[in-house]
């Protein structure tokens, strides 16, 4: 029996979406640092952590950006985990709750 494995293409693929895979988990590691530091100087300015607005134009922002083959409909899911996802990793960052 065949396997995807034994296909050479099937192996570009699969090396094509490591690669991408490791694109975005050194991109979210980047973001959460990045949020990290934005946290650090909310917290000491006395500004909000929570910025509903911003986050709305992140969605307006990336579905403008969006090239597909996502849709559209799927970019404030997207948003959503990766803000989630970050808000998480501060928080365990800094031995907090956001």
């Amino acid at each position: 029996m065949k396997r995807p494995a034994d296909d050479p293409e099937a192996r570009a693929l699969r090396a094509a979406i490591d690669a991408a895979d490791r694109a975005i988990l050194a991109a979210l590691n980047d973001r959460i640092e990045v949020v990290r530091r934005l946290h650090d100087l909310k917290r000491s300015r006395g500004y909000s952590l929570s910025d509903p607005a911003r986050e709305e134009g992140i969605i307006a922002g990336l579905r403008d950006a969006n090239a597909g083959p996502l849709g559209d409909d799927a970019v404030p899911a997207l948003v959503d985990a990766i803000l989630r996802l970050t808000r998480d990793e501060v928080a365990r960052l800094r031995g907090e709750g956001w």
